[in-house]
């Protein structure tokens, strides 16, 4: 695709992606003005704008970027001073996210039929499509797979959950107004849960929040968070010890407190806030999965780590990784790295390795979702080789899973078994978090787990388990591969649909 005459001499790598889509960061070449979520749209201003694939995005980069690509490796720690060159990555630029364009199909769960189309007709994914070029500001979001882009090197393409930049900027600019002054809010107060589900929660909140129009906020005392540590971040509370603050306003004058479950009035717990309506009727999400949509949005945005944990997760991964039985130093995991979370307790161990070899081997009958609960037989497509490394990462609360994945190390088809070293006890952490220290090391433990896995390119994992939505939410969103192949090995239809009393294809997200 050629660039405009006369404006590559001047241009960086922003200018350069607006001139893929006809667009300006600064208006120079064709103004746009972003409406608030609310004002009425006039289509033909946004609706004939060209989608934008990956590939293009990425290949007009490489031709201005002169920063060589360097050649991928993980070092192991020998113990020789000088011997380790870390990979070095350049750092994901702003504007470098990939979009779900109309003339791609993209392979996810939660779409109808479980692959779908970008609808070029709909303005509100034409909107989409330009803040994903132009205002989708990715340096909020200091994950490792964001600062040094290995989903570059993916070997599938990479796709963003429909409508992500437009709800990202919205909740940013619902959390962050101009002005305070008259600002009302929402204050919510902990049950108490895991990590997963009370971030779960959290994120609900923010969408009560939204509803009624307040700011969320977190208060500074609750006694049903466990996971707090004064002793590492003095004078923060709560969620704000590891991750940025939720808002910049101050609260003061009109607080709502809602404690337990965020409903109020005839806003439930699977509601979306109204703001999103128009987006997501002409987007390509099951209406019933709405929720799950929301759910992605909003861990997205209340997991931004901010600096005095990010360095910290730093320094704990240079102490924990592990490969095999080799320490190793890796910025990012290798390209082609599978993902598998196994619960605590959890039996079927053989389960994960066979949905690993089948990845591994390039079998490309691996349906989208389960049949007890599809709308189709969609099946992932992916490169025949994308998996052929035969590397996992593993991350489980058992010392016995760790025991036996290790043995796949030396198996006739070996695989690389990538882990964290770290105290395991095949327990709900929540309910045995005691001391500050102990408070600190479970939540720094269980980030960096998670940021592990959103570095590999597949997974295999259970959509019951809160942990494992983390994991699909967020690789969806900041991670930038929702059509990447992600295996569930929950099949708990008849316990799911006796226990709600919901339709089959609903149950294994009932949350």
């Amino acid at each position: 695709m050629a660039l405009q005459q006369g404006s590559c001499n001047k241009c960086n790598k922003r200018a350069v992606l607006c001139a893929l889509t006809g667009l300006s960061l600064l208006g120079t070449w064709y103004p746009i003005r972003f409406r608030t979520p609310l004002e009425p749209r006039t289509t033909p201003e946004i609706a004939d704008k060209p989608s934008v694939t990956t590939t293009e995005l990425f290949a007009e980069l490489e031709k201005v970027d002169p920063v060589a690509e360097e050649k991928f490796s993980i070092t192991v720690d020998d113990g020789n001073d000088g011997s380790d060159v870390s990979t070095t990555r350049r750092p994901m630029e702003s504007t470098e996210a990939a979009t779900l364009v109309d003339d791609l199909e993209v392979q996810n769960h939660i779409y109808q039929h479980e692959l779908a189309r970008g609808n070029r007709s709909c303005p509100y994914f034409a909107e989409d499509q330009a803040l994903l070029i132009s205002g989708w500001n990715l340096s909020r979001y200091p994950w490792h797979i964001v600062k040094y882009r290995s989903d570059r090197r993916s070997p599938i393409k990479g796709e963003v959950l429909y409508g992500t930049a437009f709800a990202q900027k919205t909740i940013w600019e619902h959390q962050h107004p101009a002005d305070c002054s008259k600002t009302k809010y929402m204050a919510f107060y902990h049950t108490p849960a895991g990590i997963g589900s009370q971030l779960h929660l959290l994120g609900q909140a923010l969408a009560l929040a939204m509803h009624l129009g307040r700011i969320l906020i977190i208060p500074n005392k609750d006694s049903q968070r466990h996971f707090e540590d004064p002793t590492f971040c003095p004078g923060e509370a709560g969620w704000h010890c590891w991750f940025q603050h939720i808002t910049w306003c101050k609260p003061k004058g009109d607080v709502l407190k809602i404690y337990g479950f965020p409903e109020h009035g005839g806003f439930k717990g699977k509601d979306v806030p109204e703001v999103f309506h128009p987006l997501l009727k002409c987007s390509p999400v099951k209406p019933r999965f709405w929720f799950y949509w929301w759910r992605a949005q909003s861990i997205a945005y209340l997991i931004r780590f901010n600096e005095k944990t990010r360095s910290a997760l730093d320094q704990l991964r240079s102490e924990t990784l592990f490969q095999c039985k080799e320490h190793v130093k890796a910025k990012v995991l290798e390209p082609g790295t599978v993902s598998a979370h196994v619960r605590h307790g959890f039996k079927l161990w053989e389960d994960y390795v066979e949905q690993m070899d089948a990845l591994a081997a390039g079998n490309q009958k691996l349906r989208v979702l389960y049949k007890e609960v599809a709308e189709s037989n969609t099946s992932f497509s992916f490169p025949l080789e994308a998996y052929a490394r035969r590397a996992v990462f593993l991350s489980t609360e058992d010392p016995l899973v760790v025991v036996e994945a290790l043995k796949l190390c030396a198996a006739k088809d070996p695989w690389k078994v990538i882990y964290t070293k770290a105290d395991r006890n095949n327990k709900d952490s929540w309910m045995h978090v005691e001391k500050r220290g102990a408070a600190r090391r479970e939540v720094m433990l269980a980030m960096m787990n998670l940021e592990l896995a959103l570095e590999a390119d597949a997974w295999v994992c259970t959509l019951t388990s809160n942990w494992c939505r983390l994991i699909d939410e967020l690789r969806m969103t900041i991670a930038l591969k929702a059509s990447h192949p992600y295996l569930s090995l929950s099949k708990v239809v008849k316990t799911c649909k006796s226990r709600l009393g919901l339709p089959k294809p609903e149950c294994y997200l009932d949350y």
